[in-house]
């Protein structure tokens, strides 16, 4: 195994960094990429890196010692159960000539911030989100967008198996359990982050196609089977309507999805809330 260091910024000519990749793909069986993230962006020489590796780690602000934790989980003394917070976008660049410039830019335009940049008709002083309510992975879903690394995304060394979802009935005051089964397929201890997302199917008002609720991370053993409890309320249904200057979860249907991130859905439910609730404050 070799381990090679390099400098925290992609500053060196592009030649270096792709002969050095393909040079160590060539002679190792396994090309691991360290991304040490201060700046969550997605570039196109990173996921130029991305394609040509076998695998990816990154972390964010770990700071002096985290030298060692990233060993323990290079070499398998700990198993990784992290997740994203935020979502990559997806660039697509062959750095040959200007028309992939111009490919990077328009993929720029899929970030959901981006008509909140260079907006000439904001007030000095104040900054505009034009994405509204369908910030990160809510805008790229509205749009139809495949990330480059969905929110929610992690990858482990354990292979997890999702089944039997269950929803109890909605009460009165908009309270509801979720259950289902989860299992470790693989022979080593593993921790999942396992991710309950809510859609409303036929809301009144533009809402995001799915918005996280809940997660948990649930530890097993070598095939262990675990079930997992939800507890949701009536926020996990409802909006904020400004021009009434209330929260409300309007009835109808609406559909539980359970995964492991926000583009890997493992199961689905439909739930029913047969009357509307109203409530004021958090």
């Amino acid at each position: 195994m070799e381990v090679c260091c390099g400098v925290h910024r992609f500053n060196t000519p592009e030649a270096s960094w792709e002969n050095f990749v393909d040079d160590n793909g060539n002679r190792l069986q396994w090309t691991l990429i360290c991304l040490r993230l201060r700046n969550m962006r997605s570039e196109p020489r990173e996921q130029e890196l991305v394609d040509r590796a076998k695998a990816e780690y990154g972390d964010q602000f770990t700071k002096v010692f985290s030298g060692r934790g990233i060993a323990d989980v290079l070499f398998g003394k700990v198993n990784p159960s992290a997740k994203l917070l935020i979502t990559f976008p997806l660039v697509f660049s062959t750095y040959e000539d200007e028309v992939t410039l111009d490919i990077f830019r328009k993929r720029l335009e899929d970030v959901p911030s981006f008509p909140s940049y260079g907006d000439q008709g904001q007030e000095f002083g104040k900054v505009l989100y034009n994405e509204g309510i369908f910030v990160g992975y809510r805008g790229y879903q509205i749009k139809n967008l495949k990330p480059m690394f969905p929110f929610g995304f992690g990858l482990s060394y354990s292979k997890f198996e999702y089944s039997s979802l269950k929803c109890s009935a909605i009460s009165s005051d908009g309270e509801f359990t979720v259950t289902f089964t989860i299992k470790n397929r693989s022979d080593v201890y593993g921790r999942e982050v396992v991710q309950v997302y809510i859609s409303d199917d036929h809301a009144p008002l533009p809402r995001p196609q799915q918005e996280l609720k809940c997660f948990q991370r649930v530890g097993l053993q070598q095939g262990e089977i675990k079930s997992v409890e939800v507890h949701l309320d009536r926020d996990a249904l409802g909006f904020y309507e400004d021009r009434q200057g209330e929260w409300v979860a309007e009835k109808g249907w609406f559909t539980v999805l359970v995964g492991s991130s926000s583009e890997d859905i493992k199961l689905k439910e439909k739930i029913e809330l047969v009357h509307d609730l109203r409530w004021h404050g958090l």
